[in-house]
């Protein structure tokens, strides 16, 4: 942050972090980075979501369902050029998030993809518009089915 000359949030969200050994890289503002590639599902998110979202793809790929997992990194900008592609290559597409689905990162690509005229099978999963209340973590996880089982259930019952 400290190299862009434009305000910026870094957030810090509860819990702890996962120890990486990937080398430190430049982030370029509003670009995303695909995780994995899939075909007919693809899955956007942003932040520690990608982490449980990355064992349930590891859980349906030993069903033989290979998912894209697309790390948003930023709702504001939209990746908008790889944003288009996913829509565009993948039947379905499911934006995952820790905020509540309205005003979040599902919104953004929906207002985006009706901008940009296209029709596409987007589904959103995150906190409902209302009160959250608090506690553990994986407790509101699992209340609200952001646990990688959970969303494991979620693709499955989309894709049928």
């Amino acid at each position: 942050t400290l190299k862009w000359d434009k305000p910026t949030c870094i957030r810090y969200p509860r819990g702890s972090a996962i120890i990486s050994n990937e080398e430190i890289e430049y982030i370029e503002i509003g670009q995303g980075k695909f995780l994995k590639e899939g075909k007919d599902i693809a899955v956007i998110a942003v932040g520690p979501i990608l982490y449980e979202i990355l064992k349930s793809a590891d859980m349906l790929k030993q069903e033989g369902i290979e998912i894209t997992v697309f790390n948003a990194r930023f709702i504001k900008p939209l990746d908008e050029e790889n944003i288009e592609k996913i829509l565009k290559n993948h039947k379905l597409v499911l934006t995952i998030e820790e905020n509540t689905i309205v005003g979040g990162l599902g919104s953004a690509i929906l207002e985006f993809a009706s901008k940009k005229g296209i029709t596409a099978n987007i589904k959103t999963l995150g906190l409902p518009d209302k009160f959250v209340e608090q506690g553990p973590l994986n407790t509101l996880k699992e209340k609200y089915s952001l646990l990688s089982n959970n969303i494991y259930d979620y693709i499955k019952n989309l894709i049928g």
